[in-house]
């Protein structure tokens, strides 16, 4: 896959969407998670600002439209985030923050971003902070119902120790736990 004419054709589909006059140029798919290694072959000039959302948050808002089990999604979750996890040491420039901690102190993140871009101007102003708590309340919601309470145990089971490693917990999904793997 990595060949000049598929470099020029990737740059070429997001040039598209780009101020190409601007120093710098975002892409913000989320399966960019999963193509880290790739995109720094592509763009080796690249910096990567990794953002990690809660495995609810995103499970609860794929669940509408994709068709799949939250056990699927949780599954896919997990899965991407291992994948990351074994391309993190090969990437030159990268930073991964997660998402809750972003909303409740953005202005310091937001320098931390700011710095590892080495931009010169300020950080933008401060984030809205109930960006999960949509997810969060289908969630318990639909924890305390009849067969999602058994759904929810085999789902805590099967999950909860992998999630717990990047900081998350199914059980209280407004904690955050430290975590090794952000830095």
């Amino acid at each position: 896959m990595l060949t000049v004419q598929n470099k020029h054709t990737l740059f070429e589909q997001w040039s598209r969407h780009w101020d190409l006059s601007r120093e710098y140029l975002l892409e913000k798919s989320p399966p960019n998670l999963i193509r880290t290694r790739f995109l720094q072959a592509c763009f080796p000039s690249s910096y990567f600002i990794v953002i990690l959302r809660h495995p609810i948050s995103v499970s609860m808002a794929t669940l509408k439209w994709s068709r799949s089990s939250l056990d699927s999604l949780l599954e896919h979750w997990v899965l991407c985030h291992q994948l990351l996890e074994s391309d993190r040491p090969h990437l030159k420039r990268v930073l991964l923050i997660r998402y809750e901690e972003l909303i409740r102190a953005s202005a310091p993140l937001l320098e931390q971003v700011r710095s590892f871009l080495g931009l010169h101007s300020p950080a933008p102003a401060e984030l809205d902070s109930n960006g999960n708590e949509r997810y969060f309340a289908a969630w318990r919601s639909f924890t305390m119902r009849g067969e999602g309470r058994v759904i929810f145990r085999d789902l805590v089971a099967k999950y909860e120790r992998a999630v717990q490693e990047y900081g998350y917990s199914l059980c209280d999904c407004s904690q955050l736990l430290p975590s090794d793997r952000i830095s």
